[in-house]
Formats: C-alpha cells, structure tokens, sequence
C-alpha cells in the first residue's frame, strides 16, 4: 500500500512532497526550542543547525562530497533512492541530543549508544549530530551518511557496520584497518560461542563493554575488507544478504561455503544459531 502523501503524484512530485513536510517539521521543531535554530539547503542535503553555527558552508560541501563518493565507491550495494532531501539535524548541546534521540529509543530493546551521531532509520531517515565543529564530526558523519545510503537492504548488523567502518576510513582516514598477530590473539582470546552469537545476532555492538563493542567492530571490518577484495560476488551477497541469519543463507549461495569459514584464519567460530539469540 502507498503512503497517501504519495497517492497520485509522480516521482518527481513525491520527492518535492517530502521535501516539504521535512522543511514545515523543521520550522515546528525549531519553534520549540529556546536555541536559535535555522535550515539551510544544499543539493542533496537539508540541515538544522544552531543558527550560529559558524562551519554550516563546509558541512554541506562535506556532505555532498561525502555522499557521492559512497555511492561511486560502492556501486550496486548503496542506494540514491527515497524522497526528499538527506536530513542532518545539529543540536546545540547534550541535553537537547539526548532528549530528541530519546523519543526514537524509549521503545527500543537496546541501549542509546551513540558519541557525537547517529542515522535514525525510523519513518524519514536522519543523520543527528551534536553540533560540534566540523573537524570533530567528519568521520561520524562518513560513518553514519553511508548507512543511509543502505538502508534499502535488510543487512546483518555485522555487515552494515563493517561497510560503515571501511567507509570512513576511505573518507576520513580515521579507521585505519590492521590484523596483526596481537589483534588475531586478541580475538581468540575473547571470543566463545555465546559471545560469538551476540556477533552474529548483532546485540555485541551494543555491548556496556569496551571490549567487546570495540572488537566487535574490529571483527565486523576484518570480514568486509576481506571480501571486498573480489567485488562482484561480495555485490552479489550485500544484496542477498539479511538479517534474519546474519548472512548465512547468502553467503552459501554467493560463496558456496558456511559463513563461519571467513572466520577461520582468526578463530574458530561457531555458525550463526538463531535459536540462542537473545529475544
């Protein structure tokens, strides 16, 4: 069923329909805040920022030029598609960050675990940042704009985040990827079958724990940037990819092997089992 927001219209109507319900969202929402707030637009992008917020020019060069290389870099897996512009909200200080994203967490089951930004995927996608200065944001925002650029595919977390990471680092340079012999030890050492299945799950990256979140992350691009190494089939399997297995199903079909092999020259993982997820 279409939203009736797009029943007869065209595409180009539809996306001029948005557009407008994103900018009259923004005035209201400005118009409840004691902090100046102010849009501004660029090609591909609306922003609400701080109306004194002195790198608001730079952002939106960084976010076009940022936007178009994810989708040049990673061809046939992210998307252009949807309507209206990209949405990048600014807040002046934590306790407005931390109240906004508190409405889209209050029913979810995991933790708000977010530092300077996250990409809400709920209802028209947006990119929330603290407005710190641009120089401190760039690689969050490498980060997160590129999973908006995949939520038309339904990925494992470990997937989505591990394309996320690698993009950064392309961007931004500052996730610069290593796996030595101290960080395979350092993976061996952690890593039992139920911590294996949070991996797999997804609920790992959500992890209280230092150490487990950030080898999570560590592992999750290890994965990616050994696939990417042969494009058309990790392309193939990006697509096929879903959630619901952590990948498995597609990596067989893709890779004609279990899923838990690529894991093998770091340790010996078990095979997802959605039967101990956590519900």
């Amino acid at each position: 069923m279409s939203d009736p927001v797009e029943q007869g219209l065209s595409e180009a109507q539809k996306h001029d329909a948005w557009h407008q319900i994103a900018k009259t969202w923004l005035s209201w929402l400005a118009d409840g805040c004691k902090t100046a707030y102010q849009q501004s637009e660029s090609k591909e992008f609306l922003v609400f920022a701080p109306a004194n917020y002195a790198d608001r020019d730079a952002l939106h060069a960084f976010l076009e030029s940022s936007y178009q290389t994810i989708l040049h870099h990673l061809p046939g897996i992210t998307s252009p598609e949807g309507y209206g512009k990209h949405l990048v909200i600014l807040l002046h200080d934590n306790d407005h960050f931390q109240r906004y994203l508190g409405y889209f967490y209050q029913q979810s089951s995991l933790p708000m675990t977010c530092d300077d930004g996250v990409f809400v995927n709920d209802g028209y996608g947006q990119l929330v940042l603290r407005a710190h200065p641009l120089a401190d944001l760039a690689s969050t925002i490498a980060h997160e704009l590129t999973h908006a650029c995949l939520t038309h595919l339904a990925l494992p977390v470990w997937l989505d985040e591990g394309l996320a990471d690698y993009m950064e680092d392309h961007l931004c340079g500052s996730a610069p990827f290593y796996l030595n012999d101290d960080a395979i030890g350092q993976h061996q050492a952690f890593w039992t079958p139920t911590k294996a299945q949070q991996f797999w799950q997804g609920r790992s990256f959500f992890a209280d724990d230092d150490e487990h979140c950030g080898l999570s992350y560590h592992l999750a691009r290890a994965l990616v940037q050994t696939l990417l190494a042969d494009y058309p089939p990790f392309k193939q399997f990006v697509n096929l990819a879903n959630w619901s297995d952590a990948g498995a199903g597609a990596f067989i079909k893709v890779y004609e092997q279990p899923i838990e092999a690529l894991l093998a020259p770091v340790f010996d993982c078990p095979a997802p089992d959605k039967a101990q997820w956590l519900k």
